[in-house]
């Protein structure tokens, strides 16, 4: 089947439960971005994502998480136990694609704009869409996200987003190639064990796509849905 390519990636990984107001301010200093009335979470989406360069306006956003902001639920149910009227952007942000949506604004993008919910066994799923709509042509670059916020009782110390930005055309730049095969799973989300015992909960996509440390490994298979098989073949310049 066709490949796409990985341009780039981006990440914005923090200690989790820190204060919120020194991601606002760091939203604002680094991206000149006022996020008052935004998640949590979409603070940790944007603060990874905006760091992702050569974006083109019709560029489609696919990004995959548990589910929308904890802490933001958390103060939404809050004031419906109480029997107070919700505030408004609080259950805007309730929406689960909130999120894609303060990011394709930010980036100023109008491709389509996807939000799934995965979780660690499944997280390869959002590249399912994404990938398919470079191959027909939808789009010419799909900007993929995996973002986390941690929840109150969660065993992880850090929270953040990380990003892949693919596109359909063959580049010089392109770090690896991605191609869909239609081969029986194997079983596993990929070629190597699930880590229990992570810092962050998409700690496996982030080894995943750190192809400088695949060293012994051209080719990284990942499992995706029923048949369908992901093959990373890292390109010339990141070969061992």
């Amino acid at each position: 089947m066709q490949s796409v390519f990985l341009l780039s990636t981006s990440q914005f990984i923090a200690e989790s439960h820190s204060e919120e107001s020194k991601l606002k301010n760091l939203l604002k200093q680094q991206f000149n971005i006022n996020s008052r009335r935004t998640s949590r979470l979409a603070l940790l989406s944007l603060l990874g994502a905006l760091s992702i360069e050569k974006i083109n306006a019709h560029c489609g956003v696919y990004v995959t998480s548990i589910f929308s902001s904890p802490s933001n639920m958390y103060e939404l149910e809050m004031d419906i136990f109480q029997r107070k009227t919700p505030r408004p952007f609080n259950f805007i942000n309730s929406i689960n694609n909130a999120i894609s949506f303060y990011v394709a604004d930010a980036l100023k993008v109008n491709g389509p704009n996807l939000f799934i919910s995965t979780d660690i066994c499944n997280w390869s799923q959002i590249l399912l869409p994404a990938i398919t709509d470079l191959q027909q042509g939808v789009v010419d670059q799909a900007l993929v996200g995996w973002c986390y916020e941690s929840r109150r009782y969660d065993e992880y110390s850090k929270e953040g987003s990380f990003w892949l930005l693919l596109t359909r055309h063959p580049d010089t730049s392109a770090l690896a190639s991605l191609t869909i095969a239609n081969k029986p799973c194997q079983g596993d989300v990929s070629n190597q064990p699930i880590m229990t015992h992570a810092n962050y909960f998409y700690d496996y996509v982030l080894k995943t796509f750190d192809l400088n440390s695949q060293l012994n490994c051209d080719v990284i298979s990942v499992d995706l849905i029923l048949n369908k098989l992901l093959l990373i073949k890292k390109l010339p310049l990141h070969k061992h």
